[in-house]
C-alpha cells in the first residue's frame, strides 16, 4: 500500500485563507492556534482545515487555541463538533481552550462545554479577556 502525499490546503480553497491558522506541537499534544471571525463566510475554509489537521494530526490530543477568535457563530461551531467526532473515530480527541466571552457564550448555549479543554486538576483552562 502506498500513501500519495496530501495536497497542500492551499490546492482545496477557491480562495486565499481568510483565517489566521499555525500550529505547534506540545507535549504530544497538536495545538492549533485560530485567528479571525468564525462564521458563515469562512466556513468552508474552517472545514478543510479542521479536516485536515485531523486527517493528518500525529498527536492523540489536538486543541483549538481560540483566544484570537472574537466571534463563533452555531454553524462554525456546529463545524468543530463534527472535526471532535471526526477525531473520536480516528482515537484522537479535539479540545477547545481559551474561548473570548462571544465563543464561551455560544459554546454554553449549545451545550458544548464537554468540547473545552481541562488543565490536569482544574477546570477549563481560562478565558481570554476582550
Amino acid at each position: 500500500m502506498s500513501l500519495k502525499s496530501p495536497e497542500p490546503l492551499s490546492d482545496l480553497l477557491p480562495y486565499p485563507p481568510r483565517i489566521g491558522w499555525s500550529q505547534r506541537c506540545y507535549d504530544n499534544c497538536l495545538t492549533v492556534f485560530v485567528v479571525g471571525e468564525l462564521d458563515l463566510a469562512v466556513a468552508a475554509e474552517l472545514r478543510a482545515r479542521l479536516a485536515e489537521v485531523v486527517r493528518t494530526a500525529r498527536t492523540r490530543t489536538i486543541v483549538l487555541e481560540l483566544s484570537g477568535v472574537r466571534f463563533i457563530d452555531a454553524h462554525c461551531a456546529g463545524l468543530i463538533v463534527g472535526a471532535h467526532i471526526a477525531a473520536g473515530r480516528q482515537g484522537r480527541q479535539l479540545r477547545v481552550a481559551s474561548l473570548r466571552p462571544q465563543p464561551s457564550r455560544l459554546f454554553g448555549l449549545l451545550g458544548l462545554e464537554g468540547l473545552l479543554a481541562h488543565a490536569v486538576g482544574s477546570g477549563p483552562i481560562g478565558s481570554a479577556d476582550e
